[in-house]
């Protein structure tokens, strides 16, 4: 039952971090929020809050140091 839980929360946290890798890619060729939303058919509200944790980063940043400010 330990084990299921576990692998879950890998499982989600997987998923989240790729939607992360993915919003920094866009975010790079100065795509805005609404369109990166679009694009990845995600809500707005969610991508708007990866943004302004990278917008708040210096240098280079990775998908598991945005996905732990985000937390």
């Amino acid at each position: 039952q330990g084990e299921e839980f576990g692998r879950k929360i890998g499982q989600k946290q997987g998923e989240r971090n790729k939607l992360i890798q993915m919003v920094i890619k866009k975010y790079e060729k100065n795509y805005s929020a609404e369109e990166t939303a679009d694009m990845l058919e995600e809500g707005v509200e969610e991508i708007e809050k990866i943004y302004e944790v990278l917008r708040k980063q210096k240098g280079s940043y990775t998908a598991k140091e945005i996905g732990e400010q985000m937390k």
